[in-house]
């Protein structure tokens, strides 16, 4: 069963058990982050975002200084992630008809998980609570493509709507 599943069907004798466990896997993130690939990176850094709305959600009980330290890991975890694509004012899609379906891929998701980012940056400012690198504005973030990129089954069919 995944944390989200745990926490959605928490109860009172219980709330204390899955804040620890989310506890835990935002430590193991901190850990191994710096070893992580860029599809690693990411789907760490979309967990830790929704650990942040769970946060939003409910105040987790017994898990003092839980807040500064999933603020630090989700800012290590997106500099780390903004590094890789060549720095936080770097992180664009190309659009080269050249680019593969699965960096593609790779870069929508990077770019949408950024996205939500920043909106949750407006709700708790994350950048400025544990992070030196405030992140960018709304202007520097593309709209995400459309739901015809995202359906293709294959990668003529992506070819062709992109």
């Amino acid at each position: 069963m995944g944390l989200v599943q745990l926490f959605k069907s928490r109860t009172d004798s219980n709330k204390y058990l899955v804040w620890r466990l989310i506890k835990l896997e935002q430590e193991n993130i901190f850990s191994k982050y710096a070893a992580f690939d860029k599809w690693e990176l990411l789907a760490a850094f979309q967990s830790l975002l929704v650990y942040c709305l769970l946060r939003l959600q409910e105040q987790p009980l017994g898990n003092d200084g839980f807040e500064a330290a999933l603020l630090t890991t989700v800012n290590h975890v997106f500099n780390a992630l903004a590094s890789l694509a060549g720095g936080i004012r770097q992180m664009k899609l190309p659009d080269d008809p050249s680019v593969t379906w699965m960096d593609w891929v790779y870069n929508e998701s990077r770019r949408r998980t950024v996205l939500i980012f920043q909106i949750l940056n407006i709700l708790i400012e994350i950048s400025t609570e544990a992070s030196s690198y405030p992140t960018c504005g709304f202007v520097l973030v593309p709209l995400a493509n459309n739901a015809s990129l995202w359906n293709a089954d294959n990668t003529e069919e992506w070819r062709t709507e992109f």
